[in-house]
């Protein structure tokens, strides 16, 4: 399929799975959908020991090094990948769900602090670990020639896993990546719903809503940020990069938290220190100063996070 068909029939089951489910429901199935894509990737990594053609893994490891590529085999990887990717990753995901409604929201269904305690110190191992099996299917990609096959970094796993593994296998993955694919799109669409519909209809335009046209309110929502989630993936560029640049919007609010937590409110002092740093996120990333001034290892957050501290 074409990456815009991909696009839509992908938000129009998210947004009918959104719909169709209440809050609590959502939550329970991501859970079901979290053990079944787990589930998923052991078996295509049990599978790709017995299908890989040739010597397996050993002809993987073999090409890689004879590719120049040796530090893929590293679970640090390089200093480069650390210091332009990981930290990066890891500083503007924390600050990001550390004031993000998204972040926030199935937090807030917990029964109390120490069961989300409890959740994270266990989701954030074994999502940690998981991730590594896509890793090793994307080497095994890169190794057995399959990018000059596909054409591209993005479809370069696909075309491999469809042509070794069996269809039941493939079918099985593609259903697990549904799910997850589900459960991001179920709590980035319900998050701006419900600040639109309690925060903005039911808190400045009708404080006397009942709870029925809230819910109304926010299904319409549902429904718009799903159409505006296919339209705007549609000309996404890299993933990964769009999302740790729009996660770092919420380094300056992060900071802000932490100092507010301290210290005596400014509201003025805050605004500022929000808007020189979006401004410096924007321009960084936009305009190629990266590039432009050989600084390609220091990520936009390094930047912002310097410019909230200073400035906060």
């Amino acid at each position: 399929w074409p990456y815009m068909v991909g696009a839509i029939v992908g938000g129009a089951f998210g947004i009918f799975y959104v719909l169709l489910a209440g809050m609590k429901e959502v939550s329970w199935l991501n859970m079901i959908n979290a053990v079944f894509m787990y589930g998923a990737l052991i078996v295509a990594l049990i599978a790709m020991f017995v299908c890989l053609p040739g010597n397996g893994w050993a002809d993987v490891e073999q090409n890689i090094n004879a590719m120049g590529n040796g530090w893929m085999l590293d679970i640090f990887g390089n200093k480069d990948l650390i210091i332009s990717f990981a930290i990066p990753t890891i500083f503007c995901t924390s600050m990001f769900q550390g004031v993000s409604q998204m972040g926030l929201q199935t937090c807030i269904a917990a029964k109390d602090v120490k069961s989300v305690k409890k959740s994270i110190w266990l989701a954030g191992p074994v999502n940690g670990l998981f991730c590594i099996i896509p890793a090793l299917l994307g080497i095994a990609a890169l190794a057995l020639g399959y990018l000059s096959k596909a054409g591209s970094a993005m479809f370069m796993t696909p075309a491999m896993l469809l042509e070794v593994l069996p269809h039941w296998v493939v079918a099985l993955i593609c259903a697990s990546f549904l799910g997850a694919l589900l459960s991001t799109f179920a709590m980035t669409s319900l998050c701006p719903a419900t600040i639109f519909a309690y925060d903005l209809y039911g808190g400045l335009y009708k404080p006397e809503a009942s709870e029925k046209e809230k819910t109304r309110v926010m299904r319409i929502m549902i429904v718009v940020v799903g159409i505006l989630a296919i339209a705007l993936s549609s000309f996404q560029p890299a993933v990964v990069t769009t999302i740790n640049w729009i996660f770092t919007w919420g380094v300056p609010m992060f900071v802000m938290l932490v100092i507010g937590l301290c210290w005596k409110r400014n509201t003025k002092a805050a605004v500022i220190t929000y808007i020189v740093s979006w401004i410096a996120n924007v321009i960084w990333v936009t305009c190629g100063l990266m590039d432009k001034l050989e600084m390609t290892n220091f990520h936009q957050v390094y930047l912002c996070t310097i410019i909230s501290v200073a400035l906060g």
